[in-house]
């Protein structure tokens, strides 16, 4: 039985960095400036979470449904989203991937304090992304 794997986790926060990076160079931010210093901070923290990601104790992730069966069947339809938003960049692509963030983000931060601010960078983007990504 799969339990966990720091691969599957590590790719998630591996893959929010790149879409943070696809956003910011690719489409126009409301307060552009303020948002690319934020994307300065968060990036700067990078080295930092994936070192405490590869610590995390493991019982605190699986009671948070980041083990076994649950983070198969999470990581794969993370993926799946990943890969539709990937191929098309549409606006339900890209709202259906920041629900995958947030589901397993949202996961990992309440056993991570560390991923908080990526999580509510995420929810800030999502907050905009109608306007960031045009219909």
């Amino acid at each position: 039985m799969f339990y966990f794997s720091d691969d599957n986790l590590e790719d998630v926060i591996s893959k929010f960095f790149e879409f943070v990076g696809i956003i910011k160079d690719q489409y126009k931010v409301p307060d552009n400036e303020l948002f690319l210093k934020s994307v300065e901070e968060i990036e700067s923290s990078r080295d930092e979470i994936i070192v405490t990601l590869k610590n995390a104790d493991r019982l605190k992730l699986k009671n948070v449904g980041l083990a076994g069966n649950q983070l198969e069947w999470k990581y794969s339809r993370f993926i799946a989203a990943w890969t539709e938003w990937d191929n098309s960049n549409t606006l339900p692509s890209c709202k259906k991937l920041l629900r995958w963030f947030n589901t397993i983000l949202g996961s990992l931060s309440s056993v991570l304090p560390i991923l908080e601010p990526l999580k509510e960078f995420k929810e800030g983007i999502e907050n905009e992304i109608d306007v960031i990504i045009p219909n």
